[in-house]
């Protein structure tokens, strides 16, 4: 796939519009633009299904704009609209067990740790969040965080069998409100989930302005 071809033709249609849906949606939303061109947070292949998506920040928002493209056998526009943004991460807990023990229980690397204060936070504890970015499906990067969980296994159930430490996975989603695709767990996902025996705790939130008639 030509990435750089990809990330152009996504380019034009924001500078361009091509489909009514695009300019309904940038004209109540302001793409975040450096040095006279739109920032492009993300490029998401999908070589089985041979599409791309380009994200595009919008100010002030956590939601993204998104260009969807067929990238083979030539880079051609689909369609665009509006994905939400989104964090998935495991987190251990403890208000008197140190992080240092719960990480060495749990057996994998954390990606923030931190110490219980007087006030906030009061707990210690760690999280392991693989997927940095707020881009992309919720899905895809569940699947990514239990396939580092699973060989970890034993060593996360001993974890939550201790009395004191909370474990499960969090999900925050910041959608479009006109656009909240929402979630859809597959077997695979559900079966990983209680091989780890792990809960998960969702957080919503739904924003943008109300978009004008096409």
């Amino acid at each position: 796939m030509n990435k750089q071809a990809i990330q152009a033709a996504a380019i034009a249609e924001i500078l361009h519009p091509t489909l009514a849906m695009t300019e309904q949606f940038l004209a109540v939303n302001t793409i975040v633009f450096t040095e006279h061109k739109p920032v492009v947070e993300d490029v998401i292949l999908r070589e089985e299904e041979q599409v791309a998506e380009v994200y595009f920040p919008i100010e002030g928002e956590r939601y993204y704009f998104v260009v969807y493209l067929d990238a083979e056998p030539q880079v051609a526009l689909r369609t665009t609209g509006m994905s939400a943004g989104n964090r998935v991460y495991f987190f251990a807990k403890s208000a008197e067990r140190p992080v240092d023990e719960l990480v060495a229980i749990a057996g994998v690397q954390p990606t923030r740790t931190w110490v219980k204060r007087k006030h906030i936070p009061r707990h210690n504890g760690f999280e392991v969040r693989p997927s940095l970015k707020d881009t992309g499906e919720v899905e895809d990067k569940l699947r990514i965080i239990i396939g580092v969980l699973l060989p970890h296994t034993p060593n996360i159930h001993a974890l939550a069998a201790i009395a004191d430490v909370s474990v499960g996975i969090n999900i925050a989603y910041w959608g479009y409100k006109d656009q909240m695709w929402g979630m859809h767990f597959g077997t695979d996902i559900i079966k990983g989930l209680a091989a780890l025996d792990l809960s998960v705790a969702i957080d919503l939130y739904a924003g943008a302005p109300d978009l004008g008639t096409p």
